[in-house]
């Protein structure tokens, strides 16, 4: 029996041509996210939510771009944990690596930087939807923070 290496979805992308890629990565992702959010908000625990608002307050008061990315990771992994769900977690930890990785020409994360406060507002408005529990608000405050995202990538990226 052989035994090969297995890649990971953004080796995979990445060797073939990641621009072209991130646009239905990004695609996939917001059904992912989206969905994840939804269910995060229906079932989530009181201390993710603490969590959650704990690193909203973080991020809004950070003021170093290489911490701040950090921070955004750290939200966007915690959304996915909240749901207690293995798959949205790995997907959504497989599906960001691409989007954000350093193999674009120019990176999604250094431009959220510069537009900090749309990312920031639009952050926590899942978070604030999570921690009341409100399911439908967190689908579209997720598909809003998306659709800044998807922005950003247009115009900047």
């Amino acid at each position: 029996m052989f035994h090969t290496k297995r890649m990971n979805l953004s080796d995979n992308l990445a060797a073939i041509h990641p621009e072209a890629w991130r646009p239905d990565v990004l695609s996939v992702w917001s059904l992912v996210a989206v969905q994840s959010v939804a269910d995060a908000a229906d079932q989530a625990l009181p201390e993710h939510a603490r969590s959650l608002r704990i690193l909203i307050d973080h991020l809004v008061a950070d003021t170093d771009s290489e911490s701040w990315r950090s921070l955004v990771h750290s939200i966007h992994t915690a959304l996915a944990e909240a749901t207690a769900n293995p798959v949205y977690i790995h997907l959504h930890d497989e599906l960001w690596q691409v989007l954000t990785g350093e193999q674009y020409h120019r990176d999604l994360m250094s431009v959220m930087w510069t537009q900090r406060h749309r990312v920031e507002v639009s952050l926590g408005a899942v978070v604030a939807a999570i921690a009341k529990a409100r399911p439908a608000r967190a689908r579209r405050s997720m598909e809003r923070h998306i659709g800044v995202l998807a922005g950003l990538l247009t115009d900047y990226c």
